[in-house]
């Protein structure tokens, strides 16, 4: 099958989860005997220019930027994949499209200004139940009313007007709790399907899930940014427990600041090397604020066998509540007793994640359900 992937890549200044995602779809088609094309703009290569950043901010409001279509129609897929238009491409030409279209959801952006239905560390819809309006009045998009605009005017027609939503056959959701609040918000349910993002296996596991020795920390992987709890994280982590911070982001030097004995700020790490670093630890903790999409950190500690400690309401805490592998705590006060109950059994945590990891995130499971979701929607 001949299959386009449109993606337009984040900065790498701070880790993108979103990117690694499509690096790694793009790999596993291609080993399972796919011809994909990528068709691709990054930021990076474009945010030097002195006039960038009025330029996305008028193609964002305008539906403008770059086309890919000259690219695709030379390819000619079977069916093109949208991962990501937002700032760099232009949305105008989906309507004329004429092959089949899959888009991937890995945010809110078509809700929200900030993407994440979140403000002020709180869940928000202001926008989707009122008016966009809403995200220009608390200056949703970095903090700033001018920068909030443009994306307050592409989102004036809701969900269901949204350019790629609306053009696409298929909306592929990583998780149920994504499906759920985007046909709230009015996204048409015959077109939703949920395929969680896949991470690769950790390798050989041991016969046994021994439990990791005293020196062993906990880990946090991530951006250093207020959505992801990074902040109470430290404030409330027990004094007689190890945690290893890695990542960059605005929050950075006060992470550092604020590290002590049993706290340590490890640094900005390669995501090829993410996999050692949580086979050698006791687990991995999801402290975020906002819903979270697929959290990519999650399934890679469950292909670890690795538990996970998750605050309630994000992505990672959902499927623990599912499927048994880790701890869940509302408010931060309950952290140390989250870790306590995990573990008090982390034989037992280790091998259900090891088994959810089998059934949800690996790659044979992910290319299965994609491929048939190709194969439908190029079939129609």
């Amino acid at each position: 099958m001949k299959i386009s992937i449109v993606h337009s890549f984040y900065s790498g200044d701070a880790p993108s989860g979103e990117n690694v995602v499509v690096q790694h779809q793009v790999q596993r088609l291609l080993d399972v005997g796919h011809d994909v094309q990528v068709v691709s703009v990054r930021t990076d290569d474009l945010s030097h220019r002195s006039s960038y950043k009025f330029e996305t901010a008028w193609n964002v409001a305008t539906a403008g930027g770059v086309s890919p279509v000259a690219e695709l129609r030379k390819f000619a897929p079977d069916v093109v994949h949208i991962h990501n238009l937002f700032p760099n491409y232009s949305t105008r030409w989906l309507a004329a499209w004429p092959g089949p279209v899959v888009s991937t959801v890995h945010n809110f952006r078509a809700a929200c200004a900030n993407g994440m239905l979140l403000r002020n560390g709180s869940p928000c819809t202001l926008c989707p139940d009122k008016s966009p309006v809403n995200a220009v009045v608390h200056a949703c998009y970095r903090g700033s009313r001018l920068a909030t605009i443009p994306l307050a005017i592409r989102n004036r027609r809701g969900v269901a007007g949204d350019a790629v939503i609306a053009r696409s056959d298929r909306i592929i959701y990583p998780a149920e709790h994504v499906r759920e609040q985007y046909e709230r918000m009015g996204a048409p349910v015959p077109k939703g399907t949920v395929i969680p993002h896949f991470t690769l296996p950790a390798g050989p596991l041991p016969p046994h899930f021994a439990v990791p020795g005293p020196e062993a920390p906990w880990l946090y992987i991530g951006r250093l940014s207020e959505e992801k709890g990074i902040l109470p994280l430290l404030d409330y982590w027990p004094a007689d427990k190890q945690l290893v911070i890695h990542g960059s982001g605005t929050l950075q030097d006060t992470v550092m600041d604020r590290c002590r004995r049993n706290i340590r700020y490890g640094g900005l790490v390669r995501h090829e090397d993410i996999r050692a670093l949580i086979q050698s630890s006791r687990g991995v903790v999801i402290p975020s604020l906002w819903l979270e999409i697929g959290p990519l950190t999650y399934a890679e500690a469950l292909s670890c066998s690795r538990p996970v400690i998750a605050k309630s309401g994000n992505g990672a805490a959902f499927d623990i509540e599912k499927a048994g592998t880790g701890g869940v705590f509302e408010t931060f006060e309950g952290l140390p007793q989250a870790i306590r109950t995990v573990e008090a059994d982390w034989p037992g945590f280790s091998a259900r994640a090891n088994v959810r990891y089998a059934e949800m995130y690996s790659p044979q499971t992910w290319t299965r359900k994609m491929v048939g979701c190709y194969e439908s929607v190029a079939g129609q």
